[in-house]
């Protein structure tokens, strides 16, 4: 099995946008959540849940958009790491034998 957590420095295209995809597919939830409670209303046998439901949808909703924000904060410190350590590679180290006092 393969630890997605041990490699920090690996930054993937498709792992940007498939936090950005669950991060805007959890706000349409939100958007969308009104629209489709409606109908459901609608359906006789699910007036009394109509919390649970909504509940749901909500609940969804939020974890659409919290693992999207998390998928995408992890890519993005993974950038952040990943040019910080090639910053240093290109960096020339300091000269050795040049600490003669005069």
């Amino acid at each position: 099995m393969m630890d997605n957590n041990s490699d920090k420095t690996n930054v993937s295209p498709f792992q940007m946008v498939w936090g950005a995809a669950l991060l805007i597919m959890g706000v349409a939830v939100f958007f969308r959540i009104p629209e489709v409670m409606g109908r459901v209303e609608e359906i006789p046998s699910l007036v009394g849940a109509m919390w649970f439901i909504r509940f749901s949808f909500y609940c969804m909703g939020a974890i659409l958009v919290a693992g999207g924000a998390k998928k995408l904060s992890a890519q993005y410190g993974a950038f952040q790491a990943a040019s910080k350590s090639k910053g240093q590679e290109d960096e020339k180290p300091p000269e050795q034998g040049n600490n003669s006092k005069q």
